[in-house]
């Protein structure tokens, strides 16, 4: 599990939300842009590892990123960030609007980083998909976490998610 304080102390892997791939140099391919994000040989296997996940291939790394599906740009930046093989990771609001098929093999790569040991902080607004996924939920408010301690999954899926919301956050 995350404790917080100790955050700031140890690498983490940081996955950020993100909006459009318009914010990348987009005549880049995206074997390029990996090239670029990574400098090792084991963290570049472990990224196609990842990428192997989403079904992306080495051939599909030869488009360029304005061809890209934002999908495919976004498994991309996932497996880049999950190459390093921290043990601590952050993981902010990452699935928004995507595509059932996107969200299963992501939970699927989560599920895989929770079996190594892993620990998994994730930021969202989405409550309802925090419920699927968490082993415990906490709240941010006036950024306090609510309740100190994180609610266990085992009282979670005992609760109405709104109760919970009102419970905390109004």
């Amino acid at each position: 599990s995350i404790d917080i304080s100790e955050i700031k102390k140890t690498p983490i892997s940081w996955v950020n939300r993100i909006d459009s791939i318009t914010d990348y140099d987009t005549e880049l391919t995206l074997l390029d842009f990996i090239n670029f994000m990574t400098d090792s040989k084991i963290k570049k296997k472990r990224l196609l590892e990842i990428l192997l996940t989403f079904n992306l291939l080495e051939k599909n790394l030869k488009k360029k990123i304005k061809h890209t599906p934002q999908e495919d740009f976004k498994a991309v930046c996932l497996a880049i960030s999950l190459a390093d093989n921290y043990q601590n990771i952050v993981i902010y609001d990452f699935i928004r609007n995507e595509k059932k098929k996107f969200e299963l093999n992501f939970n699927q790569i989560l599920r895989e980083k929770l079996k190594e040991g892993k620990a998994i902080l994730y930021l969202t607004t989405d409550l309802f998909y925090a419920c699927q996924i968490a082993d415990r939920i906490s709240f941010l408010k006036n950024g306090y976490l609510m309740p100190e301690n994180p609610i266990l999954y085992e009282d979670i899926k005992e609760m109405d998610v709104m109760k919970l919301y009102k419970q905390f956050l109004s």
